[in-house]
């Protein structure tokens, strides 16, 4: 994978989460240009949480849109989940990776509370039904869903420009939608988070296609320096 000089990087995140990658990405790497144009937003759904006694959280927004843990533990796939549980008052525990290491963690913990997973209205990993399987007790919410936004017409602009592109994605669901903006992504170089979003991504005929080390935001920053000179 080539190494580019002052490339651009397109942060098709929701813009909060764009914002505190490209935040973490200039105390990482050389000189780049950045752009926001979101794939989507979330948006909160919903009338509350049944009760529950351990909260299950497969991404950030899980945490941002369940109650206040108060103390309650918080099984979540990777850190930066953990993270935000932790600031919400959970006492966290990380798989520090996959909806199905998170299924493995909590069946090898095999609790005997209630638990919850807090989903958006696209989830992967069953884990309700694997944890089901093994003998626990747990249900699901649904807490918010993706709302797909328009391209910012910068961001068409650059996609058909021979500018260096980076853009680094966090998801099949986001290829999905940025494939239908119409754009031509033949001189980008797509950094996905995992196997399954580089596979996906190739549907996109990208210049390039690279794959983080790990799929939390960590590595993500880290493999996206790595690209700039």
């Amino acid at each position: 994978m080539p190494r580019f000089d002052n490339p651009t990087v397109l942060a098709t995140r929701p813009k909060e989460s764009s914002e505190e990658f490209l935040a973490d990405l200039a105390l990482n790497a050389g000189r780049f240009q950045s752009l926001i144009s979101p794939a989507f937003e979330l948006r909160g759904i919903g009338d509350g949480a049944p009760a529950f006694d351990a909260g299950i959280f497969t991404s950030r927004a899980g945490v941002s849109f369940a109650p206040k843990g108060c103390g309650r533990m918080a099984y979540c796939v990777g850190d930066s989940t953990a993270e935000a549980a932790e600031s919400a008052g959970y006492r966290p525990i990380s798989a520090n990776g996959v909806a199905s290491d998170l299924a493995e963690l909590i069946l090898s913990h095999g609790p005997k509370e209630q638990l919850l997973h807090f989903r958006g209205e696209t989830s992967v990993g069953n884990i309700k039904e694997k944890l089901r399987a093994g003998g626990l007790t747990c249900e699901e919410v649904v807490v918010y869903r993706k709302e797909s936004c328009s391209p910012d017409p910068r961001a068409i602009e650059l996609l058909s420009s021979e500018c260096a592109t980076i853009l680094p994605v966090f998801s099949a669901e986001t290829v999905s939608i940025i494939g239908d903006w119409g754009a031509n992504y033949g001189q980008s170089h797509i950094l996905a988070i995992s196997p399954s979003v580089a596979c996906a991504a190739e549907a996109l005929s990208p210049a390039s296609i690279a794959i983080s080390k790990a799929p939390n935001q960590l590595e993500m920053v880290a493999a996206t320096s790595r690209l700039i000179a």
